[in-house]
């Protein structure tokens, strides 16, 4: 409904369909549930360790030998949600942008799931939000290439 370029959500729809009937309100709920579910899993469930069980494969480095805009976001994220922002900063400098794009989808869902007067602002904030943080991933993406 959004179309956002950093749109993060991943709830279901026959789970928001239980909280909403509304799809602006089902919108925002996802992206305010899910920001905090991935909040949670990087601050308190150590996602660092979680998902370096996982192998790491970047197609993009793979096959055309350049990091992609990605590479390092999940350490950076992990780092910052541990508060260590010289190692967010080293593992990806885009991650604190993408950090700060989590917290405002976060409190703009919130906002606009209670308050059916502040929806349409509420996702103009994210959608603003969002092309801050691919702007930011692209820009490291390009200084990383160099």
């Amino acid at each position: 409904m959004v179309g956002t370029p950093v749109e993060i959500t991943f709830l279901p729809n026959w789970v928001l369909g239980r909280l909403s009937s509304d799809p602006r309100k089902r919108v925002l709920l996802n992206f305010a549930l899910s920001a905090t579910l991935l909040l949670i899993f990087f601050a308190i469930l150590n996602a660092e360790r979680a998902l370096a069980a996982i192998p790491h494969v970047c197609l993009m480095q793979w096959l055309l030998s350049v990091p992609c805009p990605g590479c390092g976001i999940v350490t950076s994220l992990a780092a910052l949600a541990h508060l260590h922002f010289r190692e967010a900063y080293r593992a990806n400098p885009a991650g604190p942008v993408l950090a700060f794009h989590l917290l405002l989808q976060m409190a703009s869902g919130t906002v606009g799931a209670m308050s059916s007067d502040r929806q349409k602002a509420m996702l103009s904030v994210v959608r603003a939000s969002s092309y801050a943080a691919l702007t930011g991933l692209l820009l490291v993406w390009v200084i990383r290439t160099l």
